[in-house]
């Protein structure tokens, strides 16, 4: 049960602080606590939706860290071409091609994605492709139920990703026999996108992570200003 008292100093107490900053806020019956990616999509889709909400952070963009005089990004670097809302966002810079990869095993030894090695893991990578073509089938969907219900009820609508969702990355990929590949070649992709190692990932965060080896990828510009200017008195 909800402590009515309780909620209504919580709003006073954050409309407060707001005004400290920047004078009238507008309270909202959706309070979104945090401003990365994902507080700054859902805020601009109740925005569309004309619902009521306040974003209360203090680093709008969270892990973007946008260096404009040197045109580069620390934190998150790129973005995937089905970021449908983070690239309402941002703004998508050149693409990033692949080919100019390069992989490293140790302090001496590194591979280019072109190469005699990654040719020996050809079959391997085969595989992997076939299982990143099924689980686009089912993570897309998905994303779209996760939209509209909260996620325990969109994984419960499809065995698939309910299944994924907490199986280790390590079982999955010796299940689907890409053991190698993934060793030498894609969990140093995964690992530079979630900052984790095979053995702490689930297959879920291994495959979204993995999105990056087979869809196009981008460099991006975040400006906060056209953001904040979009949120309004929301922000």
């Amino acid at each position: 049960m909800t402590n009515n008292s309780t909620d209504k100093n919580i709003e006073n107490n954050e409309a407060t602080m707001r005004e400290h900053k920047r004078g009238e806020v507008t309270p909202g019956k959706t309070i979104i606590i945090g401003g990365g990616i994902a507080g700054m999509s859902c805020a601009m889709r109740l925005a569309q939706a004309q619902q009521d909400f306040l974003l209360v952070t203090e680093n709008l963009g969270g892990r973007i860290k946008y260096m404009r005089d040197e045109k580069f990004n620390f934190g998150a670097y790129f973005v995937m071409s089905n970021y449908s809302n983070a690239r309402q966002l941002l703004t998508t810079g050149a693409w990033i091609n692949p080919i100019d990869a390069c992989f490293h095993l140790s302090a001496t030894e590194h591979y280019a994605v072109l190469s005699s090695h990654t040719l020996g893991l050809l079959p391997e990578l085969l595989r992997f492709y076939l299982a990143m073509w099924e689980f686009s089938r089912h993570y897309e969907p998905y994303k779209q139920r996760c939209l509209a219900m909260p996620q325990k009820a969109a994984l419960k609508a499809d065995a698939y990703m309910a299944e994924i969702f907490s199986m280790p990355a390590l079982q999955f990929v010796q299940a689907k026999k890409f053991e190698r590949a993934a060793a030498e070649y894609l969990s140093k992709f995964a690992y530079a996108c979630t900052g984790a190692s095979m053995e702490q990932l689930t297959a879920l965060d291994f495959l979204t992570a993995s999105q990056g080896m087979v869809l196009p990828i981008y460099e991006f510009i975040f400006n906060p200003e056209t953001v904040t200017q979009k949120l309004g008195k929301r922000l």
